[in-house]
């Protein structure tokens, strides 16, 4: 694909191309519950991943009204992809934000050409699971930097992630925040939740027995 198709703008015209794509395809999607494998390829031909990022780190840097106005014109096209790219781009936009330069500049290229995919896994620190008095996913500190132990209850993509960016809560409160590659050792994929809409997404759990990271 030429550079000429990358959507610069949220009046570009390649977005209504892209648009029309995702459409043709979505009533199979909704039917099937595939993941969107060519869907997402499409996005990331199309620089859509890089709408998220700052220029000096490779990306775009649009600004927070034109990321939302391409957000709904996806999101009218394909709602699935459109949530899977949420939550794609909630974890890259965590990375770039990150403190840690050698972390973005090893990752950030690839998932912002969408080489490799990531996903997030944060919503037992913000919404689900915070009354329990256990912590559901637990750090532990060591000399080599940490152990996690338990689960991340709502991971979009979960199988399909080579990247997961989650947290933990060591015992003292403090909240770590990890880029974790899924092929580290003690780190298993149930089967996703059956959810009523959205059941492409493959949202379900991550479980994590002394994951060291």
């Amino acid at each position: 694909m030429s550079k000429r198709s990358v959507i610069t703008s949220p009046e570009d015209t390649s977005l209504d191309e892209l648009c029309r794509r995702l459409a043709n395809e979505s009533a199979e999607l909704d039917r099937t519950s595939q993941w969107p494998t060519e869907q997402l390829r499409l996005c990331a031909e199309y620089g859509v991943y890089e709408w998220f990022v700052p220029e000096a780190l490779g990306g775009q840097g649009w600004n927070p009204v034109d990321i939302v106005r391409g957000y709904l014109r996806l999101s009218a096209s394909c709602l699935t992809t459109t949530f899977i790219i949420t939550q794609l781009t909630g974890a890259v936009r965590r990375i770039a934000s990150s403190d840690n330069e050698p972390l973005k500049r090893r990752l950030l290229p690839e998932l912002v050409r969408g080489d490799r995919f990531t996903t997030l896994g944060v919503s037992h620190l913000t919404t689900s699971r915070r009354h329990l008095a256990k912590p559901v996913l637990r750090a532990e500190e060591t000399d080599a930097g940490f152990t996690l132990d338990g689960f991340s209850p709502w991971v979009t993509g979960s199988a399909q992630a080579e990247i997961i960016v989650t947290g933990a809560t060591t015992e003292d409160g403090r909240q770590l925040l990890v880029a974790m590659p899924t092929d580290l050792p003690g780190i298993s994929v149930p089967e996703p939740a059956q959810l009523i809409g959205l059941g492409a997404s493959y949202t379900g759990q991550v479980r994590l027995d002394h994951v060291e990271v």
